[in-house]
């Protein structure tokens, strides 16, 4: 049985997008076979053609990949008919569901430490309340440019606007 360790910010992306991550087994080839064999044409088709080719922008390198996948995409696979774009669009296109409202806001995690004054270090030596039965409990923070969210074994007990003020202490009454 194989239990990955996922990043967390990873599982926050794949929880925002509704989509799931599957982790191939570490030093382990043959769990993915699919994925090098894509990496290959990548390099063969697209890496390879434009390698003696100088960029100046990071648009004009994007526009000439897009220009090789375009390529690659629309080949039709050896000894077929049909291409990856042609199965693409016949068998995939109408399983993609729309995109999100808003976009993906990255996030860090740490491992906090409630202090006795029922509080927990963030970012910029800001303190935020926490329920205080949780004094001296090792909980995770996740924080973004605008909150700060306190979580015990995955539930949040604790959020906050991220504070970029003067205060230094950030108390909710609740708490």
């Amino acid at each position: 049985f194989y239990d990955p360790v996922v990043n967390r910010t990873y599982l926050d992306l794949t929880t925002h997008y509704d989509t799931v991550v599957l982790p191939t087994r570490v030093a382990k080839p043959k769990d993915k076979a699919a994925v090098e064999a894509g990496v290959l044409t990548v390099e063969r088709w697209v890496l390879a053609p434009l390698r003696h080719h100088r960029f100046f922008s990071l648009a004009e390198l994007n526009a000439a990949i897009a220009k090789q996948l375009k390529i690659v995409n629309n080949r039709a696979f050896r000894g077929e008919t049909t291409s990856r774009q042609e199965l693409f669009e016949e068998l995939e296109r109408q399983e993609l569901r729309p995109l999100p409202p808003t976009t993906f806001e990255l996030a860090t995690w740490k491992t906090v430490t409630v202090h006795v004054d029922y509080h927990v270090e963030g970012p910029d030596r800001r303190f935020y309340s926490v329920p205080y039965r949780l004094v001296r409990q090792k909980l995770d923070m996740r924080i973004t440019g605008q909150t700060i969210e306190v979580f015990k074994a995955n539930v949040r007990v604790a959020s906050h606007a991220r504070e970029y003020g003067r205060r230094r202490y950030i108390t909710d009454p609740a708490h």
